[in-house]
C-alpha cells in the first residue's frame, strides 16, 4: 500500500528526506546502477537482448566471486526505468532477477525477455481480427496475450534470490502517458474575495512505481524499505497475484502506441501523487510539497486511459537520475569519485543525412512534422546527451546500436542503420523472426563490448583499485591510464558473444503478401469504427452518408492503405542490403 504523506508526522517528514532528498548521500563502499530504457517499438527486441546480458553478467561475476575467481567489490543495481519498449523490457528483466532459476540465451536457453521479443510477438498475431467488440487500433493486442503467457510460466515465486547485485528492495518504474492527466494548481484568489480563483493544469506525463523484496535481506518485506510511492510486490504466490496484476497492466500499457495498440485502463492511489512534487531540502531542512488540486471530494482511487509512456517520455533518464542524485541532486562524475551511474539502453538515433532534410514543408508536411516532433523533443535533451558523450564522466553511460557491415568489414554501422527492426517505423521487426532474433543477439553483443571497454573506471578507483583476482584480460589501458571494468566478465558472459548473421531477405514476399491480406480486416473494422461514432444520430441522412463513407473507403483508401503498408514493408527490406549506397 502507498503510505499517505503526512508532514504533522514525523514518519512523513522521515520518507521524504529518506526516499526524496534534494541530494543523496553516497552509500559507503557500493556503487549503484540504474538503467533507462527507452521506446522503440519492434526495435525492443535489442532492449530486451542488452538486458537479458546485462542480468547474466551480474549473475555469472557474483557466483565467481563467490568462488574466489573475481573481485568481490560491491555494485548494486537498484533502479530500473522504462518507457514502451523499455517498459516492458525492465518489467521482464525484474521478474528474471527475483527467480532463483533465471535462464538467458546465453545459456542456451531461452529467456523469457527473448520468448517475448522474438517467438511471441510477429504480425501474424499483431494482425488477428478482434474476436468480439469494436476494433480501436490498428493491431491486435497480441502484448496483453504474451504478457499472460510469460507471467504464467515464470511459476511461482519462490523468493530464493539472494543476489547481492540486487538492491533491496529493487524499484522498477514503467512511463504512462495519463490521458486524463493529473490536476496541479496555481491560486490567484484576490485577498477578500470569497470567490476562489485556481488556475489548473493538467500532466500528461506519468509513471507507476513498484518495489520487488529481492531476498538477500531475509525475512518477509513489509515495504518499510520502499519508496512510499511504491507498490510492494508479493513475493510468495505467483506472478498473477495481487500487486503484480498491476504490474503486468503497467508493462502493457507503458508499450501502448497511440492508435496502433489499444490503450489501457490504469489504476494508480492517489495518495502516489502526493510524493510527485515532494522533497526535502537537505540545505534548509524543510519539506517542499505540491499536491494535486483534485475535484472536491477528492478521489479514493484514480483510474485513467493510458498510453504509450513514450509519447511524453521517451528515454526517461530524467526518473532514474533522480531516484539515484536526489531530486535535485546531482551525482559525483569525476574518476575518482564517482560513485553511481545512470545506463540508458537507447536504439533510437537517426542517420544525419535523414534529419538533415527540411521538414514541415506544405501543409502535409507541416501536419506530420508537427506529429512526430513532439515525441522527439520527449527524448534525452542536448545537455544530458552532451554529457553521456563526454568521457571524462562516469556517471552517464549509454548503449546503442553498433556493428560493421557484413559485406565491409572496414565500416561499422551506427544505430541508424545496424538493427533490421528499425526500418519502415520499426514494423519491420514485427514481420520476420529473424530480424528480432538479429537485433536480441545484437543487443547482447553490444552489451558485452559495453562492459568490457566502457563501463569501466580508473584503476586508482576505490572501487576496484585494492581487489584481488583481478584478470590480465580484465583491463584497458587508453592514453597511458589503464582502467578496470565496473562489472568483471566471467563464466557465460565471458564466451565470445558472436557477431549475429544479417539474413536480410528473410522477409520473402509471400509474407508480405500474406500480412496485407490480414491488414485489411482490421482497417475495415477500424473504418466502421470510426464510422459508428462520427455518423451517431439516427436519421436518413445518417444513413446516406454512411453509404458515401462506404464507396470512398472501399473505393480508393482501403486498397491504397494496404498497398503502402506492403509497400513500406518490401521499401523497409530493401534498405536493409549491406551493398546499399547508404551502407557501403
Amino acid at each position: 500500500m502507498v503510505r499517505p504523506l503526512d508532514l504533522q508526522n514525523p514518519t512523513g517528514v522521515e520518507d521524504l528526506k529518506t526516499h526524496f532528498p534534494s541530494q543523496r548521500p553516497p552509500q559507503e563502499n557500493v556503487f549503484e546502477i540504474a538503467i533507462a530504457a527507452s521506446g522503440g517499438t519492434s526495435m525492443g527486441a535489442y532492449i530486451g537482448g542488452v538486458m537479458d546480458f546485462l542480468l547474466e553478467a551480474f549473475e555469472c561475476w557474483q557466483m565467481s566471486a563467490a568462488q574466489g575467481g573475481a573481485p568481490n567489490h560491491r555494485v548494486q543495481l537498484k533502479h530500473l526505468v522504462g518507457t514502451s519498449a523499455g517498459g516492458l523490457s525492465v518489467s521482464l528483466a525484474a521478474m528474471m532477477a527475483v527467480k532463483s532459476s533465471a535462464t538467458y540465451r546465453g545459456e542456451g536457453q531461452v529467456s523469457p525477455l527473448y520468448e517475448s521479443w522474438v517467438n511471441q510477438i510477429d504480425l501474424d498475431k499483431l494482425l488477428k481480427p478482434t474476436p468480439f467488440g469494436p476494433t480501436t487500433s490498428l493491431f491486435y493486442p497480441a502484448p496483453i496475450e504474451i504478457r499472460d503467457q510469460i507471467f504464467g510460466g515464470l511459476g511461482q515465486l519462490d523468493n530464493a534470490t539472494n543476489r547481492q547485485w540486487l538492491a533491496d528492495p529493487l524499484e522498477v518504474r514503467a512511463t504512462v502517458g495519463n490521458l486524463q492527466g493529473v490536476p496541479y494548481g496555481l491560486d490567484f484568489t484576490v485577498e477578500g474575495d470569497p470567490a476562489a480563483n485556481l488556475e489548473v493544469f493538467h500532466s500528461h506525463r506519468d509513471h507507476l512505481a513498484f518495489a520487488l523484496d529481492t531476498g538477500h535481506c531475509g525475512g518477509t518485506p513489509t515495504g518499510t524499505g520502499a519508496a512510499p510511492d511504491c507498490y510492494v510486490l508479493p513475493t510468495t504466490g505467483t506472478f498473477t497475484d495481487g500487486e503484480w496484476l498491476r504490474y503486468g497492466v503497467v508493462a502493457v500499457a507503458s508499450s501502448s502506441i497511440p492508435l496502433v495498440f489499444p490503450t489501457q485502463q490504469v489504476s494508480q492511489d492517489p495518495l502516489v501523487y502526493d510524493w510527485r512534487a515532494s522533497y526535502y531540502d537537505i540545505d534548509t531542512q524543510e519539506a517542499r510539497t505540491d499536491r494535486p488540486v483534485w475535484p472536491q471530494p477528492s478521489p479514493t482511487a484514480c483510474y485513467f486511459t493510458a498510453t504509450d509512456g513514450g509519447v511524453f517520455n521517451n528515454v526517461p533518464f530524467d526518473i532514474a537520475h533522480d531516484r539515484l542524485a536526489g531530486v535535485h541532486g546531482r551525482n559525483p562524475r569525476d574518476g575518482i569519485n564517482a560513485c553511481r551511474a545512470v545506463v540508458v539502453i537507447d536504439p533510437l538515433l537517426e542517420d544525419l543525412g535523414k534529419s538533415a532534410k527540411p521538414q514541415g514543408t506544405g501543409l502535409i508536411g507541416s501536419l506530420v512534422a508537427m506529429i512526430f516532433a513532439p515525441i522527439d523533443q520527449a527524448r534525452l535533451g542536448a545537455l544530458d546527451l552532451a554529457m553521456i558523450k563526454d568521457e571524462s564522466i562516469y556517471s552517464r553511460f549509454m548503449i546503442c546500436p553498433s556493428r560493421p557491415n557484413p559485406d565491409n568489414p572496414g565500416r561499422t554501422w551506427g544505430a541508424s542503420i545496424a538493427l533490421m527492426t528499425a526500418p519502415f517505423h520499426a514494423v519491420l521487426g514485427f514481420a520476420a523472426r529473424e530480424y528480432r532474433d538479429h537485433d536480441f543477439l545484437l543487443g547482447r553483443y553490444n552489451a558485452q563490448w559495453f562492459l568490457k571497454k566502457h563501463l569501466m573506471l580508473p584503476e586508482n578507483h576505490w572501487l576496484v583499485a585494492n581487489n584481488a583476482a583481478w584478470d590480465e584480460g580484465d583491463a584497458v589501458t587508453e592514453n597511458g591510464i589503464k582502467y578496470r571494468p565496473i562489472i568483471p566478465l566471467r563464466g557465460t558472459a565471458a564466451g565470445c558473444q558472436p557477431l549475429p548473421n544479417w539474413t536480410w531477405q528473410a522477409l520473402k514476399d509471400t509474407d508480405i503478401d500474406r500480412y496485407k491480406s490480414k491488414l485489411a480486416p482490421r482497417l475495415d473494422g477500424l473504418f466502421k469504427t470510426v464510422k459508428a461514432e462520427v455518423l451517431n444520430k439516427p436519421g436518413w441522412w445518417r444513413f446516406v452518408k454512411g453509404i458515401f463513407a462506404d464507396a470512398i473507403w472501399s473505393l480508393f483508401f482501403r486498397g491504397e492503405t494496404t498497398k503502402a503498408f506492403a509497400d513500406g514493408l518490401k521499401a523497409g527490406r530493401q534498405s536493409l542490403d549491406p551493398s546499399g549506397e547508404s551502407r557501403k
